[in-house]
């Protein structure tokens, strides 16, 4: 009887059931995601704290009113040793709803809600282009959701109550609005997010090069609403909220602690970074910046912009900060689960897992100070290059240039 290759329907129930069975696997050696975490959410409190504030109507970027807000709420048990906030008023605006629960039912949805947001990202990316069936999207968002549930970013992040996979979700979000043309859906993902932390500005030229002007002019009308906010809460000349709006680039300009004992390579990468990258970036943007993307264009022009984004930040002096390089790597491992070039997009995934392993991102007792994400950061740009010249050659082609 002559053998033949399956077909890619069977492909796909054959890497759902893998798929359920790596999430299971990840759930029975890590039961510590079922229990509550021993350590308490540090990394919320300048948000939860700055709500609080704002309730009071005090300055939700003051230490002094944070710390006054922290010692008389005795329900937070949490020990706080800095009261310093990088997160715009806007942030803690958001937060406004959840001050009024329990703090401890707070915790626990920042917990449980943060690992539902990673594996959900993986889901919302793998379903953002052309996708080879429902089988194969949940089975990237089972295979890539388990691969961010071992990373050792999961592991620092996920107990300290970061919003960072919250911030991670509403990008992917905005991504499948911009992709699929959901505007509505894209639009207040974006606003949302970006009200937040930064990432989701990333996304800004590529839904400028679909002509998605209301992304635009939501973008300056949260800068105005933030710029309102720092006159608003202004302590004085030099007040605290341009000490916050200016403290945040410290995220990328400070020397990391690996630096005193730095390899060739890595100091070439952390120096090229910022500026080189970003020149290469807009370099491959501007290939196609005169015409309007396609949606797999428009996937790749955007993995291109985080993983630049990603690459300013990981191998920083916050490591949990690296957790933004997550969308482009997600766009590199669920790329399978969509139609192309099923060898280029199975290598790049394959490869992509392999670094991962062979760096240490999995190994739970690598230092929090380690620089393997900077290497990484570079190896997924790369990879989503492969697939923006890929992209570009399918649109140019379709399009008889």
């Amino acid at each position: 009887m002559k053998w033949a290759f399956p077909s890619a329907r069977t492909l796909s129930w054959l890497a759902l059931v893998a798929g359920v069975a790596a999430m299971a696997v990840t759930v029975a050696l890590n039961p510590q995601f079922l229990h509550r975490p021993a350590s308490g959410p540090v990394d919320l409190m300048p948000l939860l704290l700055g709500a609080k504030a704002l309730i009071a109507g005090l300055n939700p970027n003051d230490p002094e009113v944070l710390q006054a807000i922290y010692r008389n709420s005795p329900e937070i048990e949490v020990p706080v040793h800095g009261f310093h906030s990088y997160y715009p008023p806007t942030a803690s605006m958001l937060l406004l709803p959840l001050a009024w629960l329990p703090y401890q039912l707070i915790a626990d949805l920042f917990y449980w809600g943060g690992m539902a947001a990673l594996v959900a990202t993986a889901g919302v990316v793998a379903s953002a282009g052309r996708s080879r069936g429902w089988p194969a999207i949940l089975a990237a968002t089972m295979v890539v959701g388990a691969v961010f549930l071992n990373l050792r970013l999961a592991r620092v992040v996920l107990p300290s109550g970061q919003v960072s996979p919250f911030i991670l979700l509403l990008t992917a979000v905005a991504l499948w609005g911009l992709a699929r043309d959901r505007r509505v859906v894209g639009l207040v993902a974006f606003t949302t997010g970006s009200a937040i932390k930064l990432l989701p500005l990333l996304l800004l030229p590529v839904a400028l090069a679909r002509r998605r002007w209301r992304w635009l002019w939501a973008t300056i009308g949260l800068a105005v609403v933030i710029g309102a906010c720092i006159l608003i809460f202004r302590d004085g000349p030099g007040g605290l909220a341009p000490k916050w709006l200016f403290g945040t680039q410290r995220f990328v300009l400070d020397r990391p602690a690996w630096m005193d004992d730095p390899q060739p390579g890595l100091v070439w990468m952390w120096r090229f970074r910022t500026v080189g990258l970003g020149i290469l970036t807009l370099g491959l943007l501007g290939l196609a910046a005169w015409r309007r993307p396609g949606r797999e264009l428009t996937l790749a022009s955007a993995g291109l912009l985080l993983a630049w984004g990603g690459a300013n930040l990981a191998g920083g002096v916050h490591y949990h900060e690296s957790l933004t390089v997550l969308p482009a790597v997600a766009l590199v491992l669920c790329w399978p689960a969509q139609r192309g070039p099923w060898p280029l997009q199975w290598g790049s995934a394959a490869l992509l897992l392999l670094a991962m392993w062979w760096l240490g991102a999995f190994d739970r007792f690598i230092a929090n100070n380690h620089p393997h994400w900077l290497p990484l950061a570079y190896l997924t740009w790369l990879l989503c290059g492969l697939r923006y010249g890929w992209a570009l050659w399918v649109e140019r082609r379709g399009s008889g240039a």
